[in-house]
């Protein structure tokens, strides 16, 4: 009686074992495959000295089994033989295995609880992203020689603070600035943008420091690894609108269907000598751009700007502007068209197509025109013919080859041709 009992305690005790192993192994089903995954953030998080390893987590171990009977069931024997007994040593020792296991699978599973946690803290943690750019450029203008050009290096920086809370900075070198000993130097180094977001919904958000100006297209993707030209057009290049400003801004986005509505609105010190220090006027900008559109197919956008220019005489600042992206297959396109109402009259209008020929070819053409004072007797309109040629050599790796014509109607004017490349590395 006394073996009868203990055999089948030792199947019950094996069977329970096996069952609450099973279901734990079960339940850990993708342990050992997120573990590895995440191996890298473990160490990046420096939570200690744990890897993950399928012979000491025991995870490559199946789930032990009953042992089942071989042969027929043996008969109940009047006395203990030598097997029955060290029945119980090897139930001692069986259960002994199993519990190391189910113990090595808690740490297995407290490790991915650590990993969970410090995914979420590097999330956090300031993420690095940088790009460069080298031109060459050749103009037709006598006496100018061709030239290269280490136009920008930039350095951003960003994190998100807290699920409502992002910060982001951007710090731009140009054309290989260096400080000389006595503060002086070639080039320029200056803070392109520094602001904290906040954001509770899709609906409303709210932004305070140095951005860039929310108009347009260009003015907000103008990075060369993303934009299809190096040579920009005048809307942009003429600074016809601040490039970016000081100050607060709320803006949102609501989606109706395929339809997305954007908006935003900016309060900041404007432009002027010092601006992103003080306002030495009474005046403020204000600004606001709105924008309706189905992703990835066209989006129509209507942007507006108002300050008194300190740098100018406090001259009147009124502008508006319109301004419209169009995506079909291979095809693309954009264009902006830009009036200045104020104190000065100035028109401004490009237009954008381009045609991908393959995931690594793009064909681009642009007309691009500004008038500079459109109520002047005499035409001091200038306009500009672009062709180019993208290659991009990697993700991050984009190659511009451009020609362009530039014409000049302003008395004593020249026009001259323009031949250009550029190469653009993203990392």
């Amino acid at each position: 009686m006394l073996q009868v009992a203990g055999g089948r305690g030792c199947r019950l005790v094996l069977v329970v074992l096996a069952t609450a192993l099973g279901w734990t192994a079960s339940s850990a089903g993708d342990t050992d495959r997120d573990l590895q995954r995440a191996q890298r953030k473990l160490y990046l998080a420096s939570l200690g000295d744990y890897e993950p390893s399928p012979t000491r987590s025991g995870l490559a171990d199946s789930a032990a089994q009953p042992r089942k009977p071989r042969g027929p069931t043996p008969r109940v024997a009047a006395r203990p033989t030598t097997p029955a007994r060290s029945a119980p040593a090897d139930l001692q020792s069986e259960v002994a295995r199993l519990g190391g296991q189910v113990a090595e699978l808690k740490e297995a599973m407290k490790a991915q609880d650590e990993l969970a946690g410090a995914s979420a803290r590097d999330s956090q943690r300031v993420q690095i992203t940088s790009w460069l750019d080298l031109d060459f450029n050749y103009e037709s203008r006598g006496g100018k020689p061709s030239t290269f050009d280490n136009e920008h290096v930039y350095y951003i920086f960003s994190g998100q603070v807290s699920p409502e809370w992002k910060a982001y900075s951007e710090i731009e070198f140009e054309r290989g600035a260096e400080l000389g000993g006595g503060g002086a130097g070639n080039g320029d180094i200056l803070v392109e943008q520094a602001w904290a977001n906040y954001a509770k919904s899709q609906y409303l958000a709210f932004r305070l420091g140095k951005f860039l100006t929310p108009y347009g297209i260009w003015n907000r993707n103008h990075w060369d690894p993303i934009t299809e030209t190096g040579r920009e057009p005048f809307v942009f290049r003429q600074a016809l609108i601040p490039v970016n400003q000081t100050g607060v801004s709320a803006g949102g986005s609501v989606h109706r269907g395929r339809t997305e509505i954007d908006y935003i609105a900016y309060l900041t010190n404007g432009r002027g000598k010092s601006q992103h220090a003080d306002d030495p006027n009474a005046n403020k900008a204000l600004g606001f751009d709105l924008s309706v559109g189905k992703p990835r197919r066209w989006r129509l956008g209507l942007s507006g700007f108002r300050d008194r220019d300190d740098a100018d005489a406090n001259r009147l600042e009124e502008i508006v502007e319109l301004w419209w992206t169009f995506d079909c297959g291979p095809w693309h396109a954009q264009a902006e068209w830009l009036r200045h109402g104020g104190d000065r009259s100035i028109d401004s209008f490009y237009i954008q197509p381009s045609y991908r020929i393959d995931r690594h070819l793009k064909l681009v053409f642009r007309y691009d025109t500004w008038d500079p004072n459109r109520d002047s007797v005499t035409d001091l309109r200038q306009s500009e013919y672009l062709v180019g040629l993208n290659h991009r050599f990697a993700d991050g790796v984009l190659g511009k080859l451009e020609y362009l014509r530039h014409d000049d109607e302003a008395p004593g004017a020249a026009s001259f041709n323009r031949y250009g490349s550029s190469l653009s590395i993203l990392f």
